[in-house]
């Protein structure tokens, strides 16, 4: 389970919360889930068309919100485990030493 993340604005300071409540109350609603990006994306982009549009100051609090939900949801960048890294960097060790004429390498058998 996930822990939703608080909402950025809730000062009631905002020219979002004071010009757009309504907005206000629906990225409350949908803000940490993957909705409330699309929601924003649909607020800064006028697909509809003849729109008045934002202040200035809302949409850059919009754009700022939109931002930060997008961070939110990004992918994890893939990690290695501890034993990839071990053995990229052993295999890396052996390479090096192979270059500089520092080892030979002998079959190794195993006796039960």
């Amino acid at each position: 389970m996930t822990t939703q993340k608080p909402f950025p604005f809730t000062t009631g300071e905002s020219f979002l919360e004071r010009l757009h409540p309504h907005i206000t109350q629906r990225l409350h609603l949908l803000w940490g889930y993957p909705e409330g990006g699309r929601y924003l994306a649909k607020l800064i982009i006028d697909s509809r068309g003849g729109r008045t549009g934002f202040s200035h100051e809302v949409m850059s609090e919009l754009m700022v919100l939109a931002t930060i939900a997008a961070d939110m949801h990004a992918p994890a960048p893939e990690r290695a485990s501890p034993f990839q890294v071990v053995a990229k960097r052993g295999q890396e060790a052996m390479r090096s030493l192979r270059r500089a004429g520092d080892i030979t390498l002998q079959p190794i058998s195993f006796q039960p």
